[in-house]
């Protein structure tokens, strides 16, 4: 094999790997981004169904009267 050859076959490779290896960064970068969004939506979820069961809650252990009150402020 020509040593020109060999020369431009290694440096085709490393550049290739390069390009793949920055590709596969960018791959998982996006991926933990898209983790913590869907992360973020089950949080908002969960507050809002706290926030649902304090309600509840509140509801329940209230009186007869109370529990009136509260049916029809909803």
């Amino acid at each position: 094999m020509d040593i020109k050859i060999m020369v431009v076959a290694i440096v085709s490779v490393v550049m290739i790997a390069a390009v793949v290896k920055q590709w596969f960064k960018t791959r998982e970068a996006q991926g933990d981004q898209t983790f913590f969004e869907d992360i973020s939506k089950k949080l908002d979820k969960i507050e809002k169904l706290e926030k649902r069961v304090m309600v509840l809650e509140k509801i329940v252990t209230d009186k007869k009267t109370k529990l009136a009150d509260e049916i029809d402020n909803l």
